[in-house]
């Protein structure tokens, strides 16, 4: 007989919500005393967990009333004449910034305290929330702007002063990499270490969600536009 047995299971550690995982025990007799077992492990996706995650972090350091009324800098797309200072200046790409991201360090990531904010989650918010002062002025020129896959785009470099290029890719790079071990810690924190991806995807709504109007958007076909200001429903509706 091939006798198969389902367990619901699910536990809390470092302070994080409750996950589910199912758990299949298959069991084949052999002989008359031996018991040979197979454990399959399936964990769901903690899609609305990462959701509520996600909108606390952008809000936590992005405190700014994404709904108010922005000045806007028309600035074109990134231009593409190939000059010597272009050429030193040229905007990395967010595949070869992502190639150079490493996993956090494991040992790094045991916090026996239930009850005290992750110490690496808390760290890198405040480099977020410190830099975006920084990179407000290119969000408001147009310079920058949030793509589908929860990082920033470069999206012109016109009007710029060397310096400022410089300062602009140095905050693209640094950034992008703060973000990147967030997601993965989310990821590792969670316990679905390979659902980076889709972490980033969650992650890029919130950071639509609260970007002011006027800002450059990506939607999840890939569609660039600048953000519209949210239609107020009728009252009475």
């Amino acid at each position: 007989m091939n006798p198969e047995t389902s367990y619901s299971l699910h536990s809390v550690k470092n302070g994080t919500s409750l996950k589910w995982a199912m758990v299949t025990f298959l069991c084949v007799s052999i002989g008359l005393s031996n018991l040979a077992c197979t454990i399959v492990v399936n964990v769901s996706f903690p899609t609305e967990e990462i959701e509520d995650v996600a909108d606390e972090i952008v809000g936590e350091v992005r405190p700014t009333d994404s709904d108010e009324e922005t000045p806007i800098e028309e600035s074109e797309e990134i231009d593409t004449d190939k000059n010597t200072e272009d050429a030193a200046l040229a905007i990395p790409s967010n595949k070869s910034l992502l190639a150079s991201y490493k996993v956090i360090d494991s040992s790094l990531l045991v916090d026996d305290d239930k009850d005290k904010e992750d110490e690496i989650v808390k760290t890198i918010k405040k480099s977020l929330k410190e830099r975006f002062k920084k990179l407000l002025p290119y969000y408001n020129k147009l310079n920058i702007g949030e793509n589908n896959k929860g990082l920033l785009t470069i999206k012109s470099q016109k009007g710029l002063s060397v310096k400022e290029k410089l300062e602009l890719r140095k905050l693209f790079s640094a950034e992008n990499k703060d973000r990147m071990n967030l997601y993965k810690r989310v990821a590792q924190l969670k316990k679905i270490p390979k659902k980076v991806e889709a972490i980033q995807k969650i992650f890029a709504k919130s950071w639509a969600k609260g970007a002011k109007v006027g800002w450059w958007i990506q939607d999840e076909k890939g569609k660039w536009a600048k953000k519209k200001k949210a239609k107020k429903k009728d009252k009475w509706a």
